[in-house]
């Protein structure tokens, strides 16, 4: 503190940081500066000192995310390990409340097929969904979900994606109820069933791990 004229040299560090033993700004002031006695910071050898420390609140627990890392690939026989397609033979025949294809990829993903519907969709919808149920790990992973069934006719797809955050420790499954209406899909001139076989394809997308920050 300017001594004479009560002012004082102000440094502000505007940036957040955590609590450590030692916080602070090295070079403050040089020496020449501070005992030229004509600044006013050192009078009859005496100097004054202030600080302010301003503490802000955030939540206990953040979330960041990582960017992917290759992992291993599940062996399987497409190119692409987190991609599958699943013919559904016979599909009138269907009489049980889901199916599963056989895992894909390195997280051992299946596609889950509820051919009557799953929850509010019951009864009108195909429910789609991929699962891990067999708890390869209890991680945290941010990718897309893509589902599709095929036009057969036209070769193009029903598709519905979206961003998840997959959560292994609390979800075994990700997917949509209403996927499609039982009414479109058995449409004989739609030609997503054709001589009682539908197409469903699945494709997920990991971007990258998702870290708790506490």
């Amino acid at each position: 503190m300017d001594m004479e004229s009560v002012e004082g040299l102000v440094l502000r560090d505007g940036r957040e940081r955590r609590y450590n033993w030692e916080l602070g700004i090295p070079k403050f002031i040089d020496i020449k500066t501070f005992i030229d006695p004509q600044n006013g910071y050192l009078i009859n050898d005496r100097c004054v000192f202030g600080a302010e420390v301003f503490v802000t609140k955030y939540p206990t627990k953040w979330e960041l995310l990582l960017p992917n890392q290759p992992r291993p690939q599940y062996p399987f026989e497409c190119v692409d390990p987190y991609f599958c397609t699943w013919p559904i033979i016979k599909f009138s025949s269907l009489h049980k409340e889901y199916y599963e294809s056989e895992p894909f990829s390195f997280y051992k993903w299946n596609i889950l097929l509820y051919p009557k519907g799953y929850g509010a969709a019951k009864g009108s919808y195909i429910s789609l969904f991929i699962s891990n149920a067999s708890n390869i790990c209890y991680c945290k992973e941010f990718g897309k979900l893509i589902l599709r069934i095929q036009n057969q006719i036209t070769g193009n797809y029903v598709e519905v994606t979206d961003m998840v955050n997959f959560d292994f420790s609390k979800a075994y499954k990700w997917g949509f109820e209403k996927f499609m209406t039982l009414v479109d899909l058995k449409n004989p001139t739609a030609g997503f069933l054709i001589s009682d076989v539908c197409i469903i394809q699945a494709q997920v997308i990991i971007l990258g791990s998702v870290s708790d920050q506490w």
